[in-house]
């Protein structure tokens, strides 16, 4: 099977929806750890010019404005994605472009995000380059993405019958690059990075890393449930990092 890059893969309506399957809060990872880690890094937005690349349905667009946001302009490849974003106004703004060759306005934001996007991004400085231009003096940037004790290996024994994970094999962990994972709806191609990568990126191009977080699950978010917090509470899942420009 072929493996197709991220803005090919997720410009596949079939790969959408089953993406969009229902499913209960508890069950998604990314409802239970690396939304409310997202949140506790990003912090208080009030007043803040927030751009978002890779914001698929742009859903965060009106959470961030009702936080207290000034404006939200979101940057995503997937035209399918982008058909389920909220209706355009004067604080709301959408693009359709990759990551690799959006070229921000310079100093333009105060907040610049990019929620689980980066592991399909070949060149991370690059990106990060671009996203601490785009970033007025004393600006942050938020980003998460699959941890890199995930992205580092996978083999036909991790998931059982189901197509659940329930194996993790840490192997490669230090050889950066290109891997190809079978997941939802195919085959997609994912860059993996130890993260001393992650902190050389980001110190390289002028940012201070101020806040890392792992999405440790909590126990008590997860409604009694207590079988999925234990598999969720065996392995890192996904990273943030907060970083800065330093002000003036």
């Amino acid at each position: 099977m072929e493996s197709r890059d991220g803005p090919t893969y997720w410009g596949d309506a079939e790969t959408i929806a089953a993406w969009t399957a229902s499913c209960e809060p508890w069950e998604s990872p990314v409802a239970m750890m690396e939304n409310p880690m997202f949140w506790r890094l990003a912090g208080d937005v009030s007043g803040a010019r927030v751009l978002d690349l890779g914001c698929g349905d742009g859903r965060l667009g009106k959470e961030i404005l009702d936080s207290g946001a000034v404006q939200y302009h979101g940057v995503d490849p997937s035209a399918p994605l982008l058909a389920r974003a909220p209706a355009e106004a004067d604080d709301l703004t959408f693009e359709q472009g990759t990551i690799e060759r959006f070229d921000p306005r310079k100093a333009s934001f105060e907040l610049v995000v990019s929620r689980l996007a980066l592991h399909y991004v070949a060149d991370l400085a690059a990106a990060i380059g671009a996203m601490a231009r785009a970033l007025v003096p004393g600006g942050a940037l938020v980003y998460t993405l699959e941890h890199p004790a995930i992205t580092s290996h996978e083999s036909e024994l991790s998931r059982d019958q189901r197509g659940v994970r329930s194996r993790w094999v840490i192997d490669d962990y230090f050889a950066s690059g290109r891997r190809e994972i079978d997941w939802i709806n195919g085959r997609v191609t994912k860059y993996h990075r130890p993260l001393e990568d992650h902190f050389r990126a980001v110190t390289e191009n002028g940012l201070h890393v101020v806040s890392l977080e792992e999405g440790r699950p909590l126990e008590a978010s997860f409604g009694g449930h207590r079988a999925e917090y234990e598999r969720r509470a065996r392995i890192p899942l996904f990273l943030g990092i907060r970083a800065e420009l330093p002000g003036p």
